[in-house]
């Protein structure tokens, strides 16, 4: 019969769940004294956050006879900027996911997304919203003939024309009215509705033929159709924040870009899913409890029951409602902060109607169909999972001698289009562990928390455990050499170094900006 183990905890009320996990398993919870550093004695040390684990001790407090919920660089999965160049390098490098149904390119699994820290992504992503216009202009035509812009769809195929015959864009503000409102009716002119109908046409037939040789080629613009609808909608991430603070949702760039001045350009813009899949005429993610106990080999166990998170209005692709975060924004954070719910103080007494478990969400009249979700969405889900933990590895995989063992809890949020394919929009490295949530949700925390016990358990022991309530080891790889590790250290200070000596970047990006969008700002 295996000993109970001790354990610290530090945090408030979020790490009542593990507190109350830790002791069902018989384990004897010691009380943190402040400066009592290694003499604590504790075997497994959980913290709410890294800072706090720092905070309570000191390099070298912490022996190999000690587990930690933290790694010293998890950090990188939840910030999005570092995650975005990791993910690019590692499919750029040939990259291939530890796992079948792993995405085998960064367009399979992330949204399109760039770093307007750098100059050359602030133009690439002018272009492809320039691009994506363009597509939207046709769609909508497409529609509505008799109401279509003829100016606005000679500019669409005059974009489309130039990435098809050189694989590049002329400026971006090739597609005018890009200030007003994203489409404008037109009609008949000092013409008949016949003739401006046959030139709508034409020039519909002139852009799918356009449209079919990007097609043939792999038209990077055209990718990730499944996610594009007529508003040309971006949304703009602050790096370092999560519980959607910092996340707002543009459909004009110059509004976009202003608002990534006023933030000193430390910003990702990521193209919004303007086709999501809907759970009761609503937009939902769901979120994905993940453990990492090892980066160096790759040991990654995922929780096999995401719950999903809704918006509280029904979902609406109309302009004016562009700005309201409770229709588009699905954290319980943004959600709580609504209305009423906002003065809801402690443990809910009801469920949230905004968050749906699992069997609701596949079950019948859910939103997904059971097979469906078996056969394709939760294997791509995992796959995905499998993507980011190997494009972090090398950078995650560095741990000094003679430190604890660690391990670490993440939240993964995924959304699903309308046609189930499932999208990567962010990891979390301090998951909402859902104190004041209803009953439902604070039983599934509960639930999950046991399983993380018995993982840190068994790793402790050296056993080898494989699966353990809905806990599942999906994902391993094998160890990296100690030469690849050093190589990412020290890329990674190249990288910093390159980054602290560029250029005041407002001064950078306003000149870009007007070379490539002389209306913008004027």
């Amino acid at each position: 019969m295996n000993r109970p183990l001790s354990f610290v905890i530090l945090g408030g009320e979020e790490c009542e769940p593990v507190r109350c996990a830790f002791k069902k398993k018989g384990w004897v919870e010691q009380q943190w004294r402040t400066g009592g550093g290694s003499a604590v004695g504790a075997e497994v040390i959980w913290a709410s956050t890294r800072g706090l684990l720092d905070k309570a001790f000191h390099k070298g407090d912490l022996t190999p006879a000690t587990t930690v919920n933290h790694f010293l660089r998890g950090f990188v999965l939840g910030t999005k900027i570092p995650l975005l160049r990791s993910l690019r390098s590692f499919y750029e490098e040939g990259g291939v996911p530890p796992h079948p149904q792993g995405p085998r390119s960064l367009d399979d699994l992330l949204p399109r997304s760039y770093d307007l820290r750098e100059l050359h992504e602030l133009e690439s992503f002018l272009d492809d919203m320039a691009c994506s216009q363009a597509e939207a202009i046709f769609q909508w035509a497409s529609k509505s003939p008799a109401s279509a812009n003829v100016s606005q769809l000679k500019a669409a195929v005059d974009v489309l024309s130039s990435l098809a015959s050189t694989g590049g864009l002329p400026c971006c503000h090739a597609v005018p009215g890009r200030a007003a409102p994203l489409f404008q009716a037109e009609g008949p002119k000092g013409s008949s509705g016949r003739e401006h109908e046959t030139t709508v046409k034409w020039l519909l037939v002139e852009g799918q033929t356009v449209e079919r040789e990007l097609a043939q080629r792999g038209g990077a613009p055209h990718r990730q159709r499944g996610i594009s609808g007529l508003q040309n909608v971006w949304l703009l991430k602050e790096s370092g924040k999560n519980c959607g603070r910092g996340v707002e949702v543009w459909a004009h760039h110059e509004a976009l870009l202003r608002s990534a001045a006023s933030k000193g350009w430390n910003v990702l813009t990521q193209k919004y899913i303007e086709k999501p899949l809907l759970a009761g005429g609503r937009k939902f993610d769901l979120r994905v409890w993940v453990v990492v106990t090892s980066w160096n080999a790759l040991q990654v166990w995922v929780h096999d029951q995401p719950y999903a998170r809704l918006s509280k209005k029904v979902f609406s692709s109309a302009p004016e409602a562009w700005t309201d975060t409770s229709m588009h924004l699905t954290n319980r954070a943004v959600q709580k902060v609504e209305g009423e719910e906002a003065e809801i103080a402690g443990p809910r007494d009801s469920d949230e109607p905004w968050i749906w478990l699992l069997p609701k969400l596949i079950g019948s009249g859910g939103a997904i169909p059971a097979a469906k979700w078996k056969e394709k969405v939760w294997p791509s889900i995992v796959g995905g999972i499998a993507a980011v933990a190997a494009a972090v590895q090398q950078d995650l995989a560095f741990e000094p001698e003679g430190g604890p063992a660690r391990l670490e809890l993440f939240g993964f949020d995924f959304i699903l289009d309308s046609g189930y394919h499932p999208w990567f929009l962010e990891a979390n490295s301090a998951p909402d562990m859902c104190p004041d949530a209803g009953p439902s949700l604070r039983n599934w925390v509960q639930d999950a928390c046991h399983g993380i016990a018995d993982i840190i358990a068994a790793t402790r022991a050296g056993t080898s455990l494989e699966e353990t309530g809905h806990w599942h080891r999906a994902i391993s790889s094998a160890r990296l050499s100690t030469h690849m590790v050093k190589a990412a250290a020290v890329q990674r200070t190249v990288e910093r170094r390159r980054l602290a000596s560029m250029p005041a970047p407002a001064r950078s990006y306003m000149e870009a900006v007007d070379r490539f969008n002389p209306a913008w700002g004027r």
